[in-house]
């Protein structure tokens, strides 16, 4: 059975108990003989403790102080982690690895929370936002910027190469298709989630070439999403969009939802909120190098309620007035 294949209910419950009671501190000498056993009596239940083991060091939902004895006490907690967990082991291992990519095949990337500044062999300035990952392929022919995810503000340099018979185009290439910088500065969003692009042009123009789809050229004060078949109706580029840039996050009367879709991108694990609180209105200019005080004050200035499973997994909700 392949490593990324789905694991049956009960062993993911299995595996969930164990990993529960081996990081409770509170694991007899017994039980330890009787998880190997377990482990070792099929493939498939060291796979899932395997992946188990996986969401611990990536999730921190089993924080070593929560020990079985107090989990014992709270059952309904106690009951909320064992589901959540087993539920995470039984998924597909596409439905929770957060950097699934190998990051080290890349160019340039950033890690969650991150961001970096690169200046390519052109002079391009390259900027890449979190959880970013960048190829960069320079020939005779053309400038390539491969965006395998995430997102970048690109700041157009002169190719020392540059001539009048001899012009070397800056592209840069999405899932979606292929952008064309025409002396520019531009902000290109591909998310792994998401199946188009979003392009925003704030000085110059960008010709958008989808894969399967009519080229269209955005020019500077534009922003437009494509797909591989074709570009949406333009819009207008608002240069806030690009304040990430300067570790900022702007809301303008955003819906919450977004924002917490946002917010998320910057720390490790899960942060969602519920339907309600989803539709709320939110503004002001947060500072993403410290999204853990953005959460712990939303209830001071919103009608919502924040609890923490872990510092990795959290959950707002609506607060009743």
């Amino acid at each position: 059975m392949p490593d990324n294949a789905a694991i049956a209910p009960d062993v993911a419950r299995a595996a969930a108990h164990w990993l529960t009671l081996m990081h409770s501190g509170e694991a007899s000498a017994q039980d330890k003989i009787d998880c190997d056993h377990w482990r070792a009596a099929n493939p498939e239940h060291e796979r899932a403790w395997r992946r188990a083991e996986t969401l611990q060091r990536q999730l921190g939902l089993l924080p070593t102080e929560l020990g079985m004895a107090a989990l014992n006490r709270r059952g309904e907690e106690r009951r909320k982690v064992l589901k959540i967990l087993s539920l995470l082991i039984a998924a597909p291992t596409a439905a929770y690895l957060l950097h699934s990519q190998p990051r080290w095949t890349s160019d340039y990337h950033t890690a969650t929370g991150e961001r970096k500044q690169v200046t390519l062999a052109d002079g391009t300035r390259l900027t890449l936002n979190t959880d970013s990952l960048v190829d960069v392929q320079f020939s005779a022919e053309q400038r390539l910027i491969r965006l395998r995810q995430g997102e970048i503000l690109v700041d157009s340099g002169t190719d020392p190469e540059y001539s009048a018979r001899h012009h070397r185009p800056l592209r840069v290439i999405t899932s979606q298709g292929h952008l064309e910088a025409l002396g520019t500065r531009f902000n290109v969003k591909s998310l792994e989630r998401d199946i188009t692009t979003h392009l925003s042009v704030f000085e110059g123009a960008v010709r958008i070439t989808p894969t399967n789809g009519a080229t269209l050229v955005v020019q500077s004060g534009q922003q437009a999403r494509f797909s591989r078949a074709a570009v949406s109706p333009l819009a207008i580029a608002d240069e806030r969009e690009s304040s990430w840039a300067n570790g900022l996050l702007l809301a303008d009367d955003m819906r919450f939802g977004d924002f917490i879709a946002e917010l998320a991108r910057y720390r490790s694990g899960v942060l969602r909120c519920d339907e309600r609180a989803a539709e709320l209105r939110i503004n002001g200019a947060f500072r993403l190098d410290n999204t853990d005080a953005i959460i712990r004050a939303l209830p001071a200035t919103l009608p919502v309620d924040v609890s923490y499973l872990t510092r990795y997994w959290v959950s707002i909700s609506y607060r009743e007035s």
